[in-house]
């Protein structure tokens, strides 16, 4: 069963490669948009997230304002099974 903290993991490791963030700019409170995340980015990181672990969450919910944590609870509560809310 995948972990948030795998989530988590893996979502820095998008943000860091991808908007060449340094590691420890992603924080769990800070937002994709201040981590450089336009909306074709947070779609991208969504998409890859669903790829990664298989998991469903829909792309209309990748939104820049979402903290890293926000965006890794969306697809954690999709594991658990219980009701996705921004």
């Amino acid at each position: 069963m995948v972990t948030s903290n795998e989530i988590y993991t893996t979502a820095t490791e998008f943000l860091t490669g991808q908007l060449q963030v340094s590691h420890d700019t992603v924080a769990p409170d800070a937002t994709l948009d201040s981590l450089g995340c336009d909306s074709l980015a947070a779609v991208e990181l969504f998409l890859h997230l669903k790829d990664k672990f298989n998991i469903h969450v829909d792309e209309g919910k990748a939104d820049p304002s979402l903290t890293v944590a926000q965006t890794v609870a969306l697809f954690a509560q999709e594991i658990d099974g219980t009701t996705s809310a921004p």
